[in-house]
């Protein structure tokens, strides 16, 4: 009878095309996730994967035996779930950790979610530099983390987010004023801080291309083509995968429905009377 993380390790290697990237995510050694996956096919009598091709590519049978898989570990994860919520009917906090970015723009939304959907749940917030956030996450200071460019020696469990498109701006003014960000119920204090640095004359600024144009008009700033042109930035939703739990894989899970970067780019209220 093929266990739990035989599966487990089927599904992740399946998941990254490789069988190295799938003990990264399972925090798991790589030669132990070739021996899970070797034991099943001696368990089934059949290989799982294409052999002759270069990254880690199912087979037919392999396919069937993945999605045969994923509803067993799926299971796996309500059962949890159940349990957790039969056992421990007291409030569970959580600690996220994000970067300003993130704080400054879909948080709020995140926030909401997880307070609508899992009401025993209380999420406490660490802002810090994206660089810091793997590492309070490896020393268990919090349970998840939004980064970008993590790792590789994060050993934690990833949900991609949709990746936010990054230009370069720069302004022939040295002195202009922009009035202090208000609370209407959006975050701007980072924006503003930014376009602040570029206007008297601290430096190019990097700010999300879905940014309203009526902010660049505003504050006169000039989009700067660099080359090589700028990639776009992935951000990540991690967690350590020996610290996983169901509560913590909704929570990420949320938190990927409220990521979206472009609906809080749009020019605040206090902006708008402000010199064209």
């Amino acid at each position: 009878m093929p266990s739990l993380q035989q599966l487990e390790s089927l599904v992740a290697v399946a998941d990254n095309l490789s069988f190295q990237k799938a003990g990264e995510a399972l925090g798991l050694a790589q030669p132990t996730v070739s021996r899970n996956v070797k034991l099943l096919e001696q368990e089934f009598g059949r290989p799982f994967f294409d052999r002759s091709s270069r990254t880690a590519t199912l087979n037919a049978e392999g396919r069937d035996l993945v999605t045969r898989s994923r509803r067993i570990l799926h299971l796996r994860n309500n059962i949890d779930r159940f349990l957790a919520g039969s056992s421990s009917p007291r409030t569970r906090r959580v600690v996220l950790g994000v970067p300003e970015l993130v704080a400054a723009t879909w948080l709020p939304a995140w926030a909401r979610l997880v307070e609508a959907h899992l009401p025993a749940c209380k999420l406490s917030v660490v802002v810090a530099e994206a660089h810091r956030l793997p590492q309070l996450l490896a020393s268990r200071e919090i349970q998840l983390a939004v980064a970008h460019d993590l790792p590789a020696s994060c050993k934690a469990t990833r949900i991609a987010l949709p990746p936010l498109k990054q230009l370069r701006f720069t302004s022939g003014l040295r002195e202009a004023s922009i009035p202090a960000a208000k609370d209407d119920g959006t975050a701007q204090s980072l924006l503003v801080g930014q376009i602040c640095a570029a206007i008297v004359g601290l430096g190019d600024v990097t700010l999300p291309k879905e940014i309203d144009p009526r902010w660049l008009r505003r504050c006169h700033l000039q989009a700067v083509r660099s080359t090589p042109a700028g990639k776009p930035v992935r951000y990540e939703i991690a967690y350590l995968t020996a610290n996983a739990s169901a509560l913590v894989e909704d929570i990420a899970q949320l938190g990927r429905q409220a990521c979206d970067f472009r609906r809080w780019m749009s020019l605040p209220s206090w902006l708008h009377g402000g010199p064209a």
